[in-house]
């Protein structure tokens, strides 16, 4: 589960919520430490759980919604930022040993086979 983009991921698209959570446990699980989890585990188990997900109504998600403001964070902008990149359609030509041309994609290994038919030389000999 995304812990660090709970309301985003969880409360926005399934309209649930985590009910009871203890104010002194940070919203991150990843970081707890046992007695943190140990409470946390008493709350969501037993007879009456203290801790639960319940299914928010229209009403609930429209008010969570207006309280909790959701901000997009920025993505990390590409290590190759205002670098021109070669694109599929500008492929360069490469010369081969023989003065063959082949485009990046296709190395000599990769070139079409030959449409020239050989002909078996056993056959001319048992004539």
């Amino acid at each position: 589960m995304s812990w660090k983009k709970y309301e985003e991921f969880i409360v926005n698209q399934y309209h649930v919520a985590i009910i009871g959570w203890p104010e002194e446990i940070t919203f991150d699980p990843q970081n707890l430490g046992y007695r943190q989890l140990k409470t946390l585990l008493d709350g969501l188990s037993g007879e009456e759980p203290t801790i639960y997900w319940k299914k928010l109504t229209n009403a609930e998600y429209e008010e969570r919604r207006r309280c909790i403001k959701v901000i997009p964070r920025a993505r990390k902008p590409r290590s190759d930022k205002g670098v021109r990149r070669m694109t599929t359609g500008n492929k360069r030509k490469r010369t081969g040993k023989g003065g063959e041309e082949w485009s990046d994609d296709a190395s000599p290994s990769h070139s079409p086979k030959s449409s020239e038919v050989v002909e078996n030389s056993d056959s001319d000999s048992s004539e």
